[in-house]
């Protein structure tokens, strides 16, 4: 098992195999990050979130309390790691710590028990907030991560926010 990561340099690319450490289990999928930078998490099978350092090419396994269906690390001077779990709830981490710095209460019910719907959970991070669709709920979280996951702000949307994307900068 290993990832591959590829760099550019003088208009030629190299790949370079990542391998897992001895005894990992399943493989990360799905990785998010905050854009531009080298740490990025993906979601393990387990309840957990590999976290992959491009820079220092070296894995880190984040045990969660729940199955993760979103995860994005911020890779900020905290190290904050922003993950919503199977039970709709958005924990904060960082880097070297298995226990959430805190943990909101469940935010999707109403997406995550509508099957066509739960698998279009969206999370994106920037450098100050987080930022989580609910689509059945019809509203997007402004989630304040370095402020024990404060709710910043509710953006109640006219139509199922099914698509997240960050614009601007």
């Amino acid at each position: 098992m290993a990832r591959v990561i590829a760099t550019s340099e003088d208009q030629s690319v190299s790949l370079e195999h990542i391998p897992y450490p001895d005894g990992a289990a399943a493989p990360a999928t799905q990785f998010n990050a905050r854009k531009g930078r080298p740490t990025v998490a993906g979601i393990g099978k387990d309840n957990g979130v590999w976290l992959l350092n491009t820079r220092q090419r070296t894995w880190e396994w984040l045990p969660t309390e729940t199955p993760v269906i979103a995860a994005a690390a911020v890779d900020n001077t905290a190290g904050h790691i922003v993950v919503v779990g199977a039970d709709g709830t958005v924990s904060v981490y960082t880097q070297g710590n298995t226990e959430p710095l805190s943990t909101t209460a469940p935010l999707l019910p109403k997406t995550l028990a509508n099957p066509e719907l739960a698998g279009n959970v969206q999370l994106t991070v920037d450098g100050e907030r987080a930022y989580l669709n609910a689509p059945e709920e019809g509203v997007v979280y402004e989630i304040d991560y370095a402020d024990s996951a404060r709710i910043a702000r509710i953006l109640t949307l006219s139509a199922q926010p099914v698509h997240l994307v960050e614009t601007g900068r």
